[in-house]
């Protein structure tokens, strides 16, 4: 799947989730840099994805990289307060699920979560 296919099925998710009125007030990947090519992160930005670089060693990366978003979000669902209605969160495992729920049943935010659905650590 390539960059924009995957921004656009995302953005699309969003608004229809929020309706037709609603607007995207941040759109962010967690990367690690070093390990992305040029053309991946030329990729997310030129469709209008802001790529916050998670700062960590080789052991550390995944677990950086999820505090990193999750400080993120729990931040523009705060600064955003009653106005934020939908969350969406694309991941390749089930790590956010907890954070997910606790947003939703305390926020009321709708929560789109993309994620595989086989291999290791896939949400079922």
């Amino acid at each position: 799947v390539s960059a924009a296919h995957a921004a656009d099925a995302l953005r699309r998710a969003a608004l229809d989730a929020a309706g037709s009125s609603a607007t995207i007030s941040a759109f962010a990947a967690f990367v690690d840099t070093k390990h992305a090519s040029d053309k991946h992160l030329a990729a997310l930005t030129a469709q209008g994805i802001d790529v916050i670089h998670s700062v960590a060693n080789a052991r550390k990366r995944a677990e950086a990289s999820d505090r990193a978003l999750t400080t993120a979000m729990l931040l523009w669902l705060y600064d955003r307060g009653d106005s934020a209605s939908v969350a969406v969160l694309a991941s390749g495992d089930h790590d956010f699920t907890p954070l997910l729920a606790k947003l939703r049943d305390k926020r009321r935010v709708r929560i789109i979560l993309a994620a595989r659905l086989s291999g290791p650590g896939a949400v079922s």
